[in-house]
């Protein structure tokens, strides 16, 4: 091929995406919203979402990819972390009460969900 030539790239997206907030007892589900295309792909634990639809609902902490394809092909990428602050769901605890004298030891099988997890002990009076 001789003579001058041109190539002209396509401009990538400009890829806007943000979340409502936390989740929390008061908040147990989140909104994803993405924009500045005209296809979106959300991914996360448990599903995916990829077509036209620019929000996303999500109820897990995780990190969760967003992909925007533009109207000319091109294509960004951004991740929008999400904290969960729930409280821990205890599903297994003690089922009556023991007395334990002073010296004496006890074993309390507890079993909980949700992450982080921490056990602090505590005395009441």
């Amino acid at each position: 091929m001789a003579g001058p030539f041109s190539i002209l790239a396509a401009p990538v997206p400009t890829l806007t995406a943000s979340n409502n907030g936390i989740l929390s007892c008061d908040n147990p589900t989140l909104t994803l919203t993405a924009g500045g295309g005209i296809a979106y792909a959300f991914y996360g634990p448990g599903s995916d979402q990829i077509g036209t639809a620019t929000t996303y609902t999500v109820n897990q902490a995780s990190t969760y990819p967003v992909i925007v394809t533009a109207e000319n092909g091109c294509t960004a990428r951004v991740s929008i972390a999400i904290t969960d602050k729930r409280v821990p769901l205890i599903t297994t605890q003690p089922t009556s009460a023991s007395t334990v004298h002073l010296g004496e030891s006890i074993s309390v099988p507890v079993v909980a969900q949700g992450s982080p997890l921490t056990y602090q002990p505590f005395h009441l009076p």
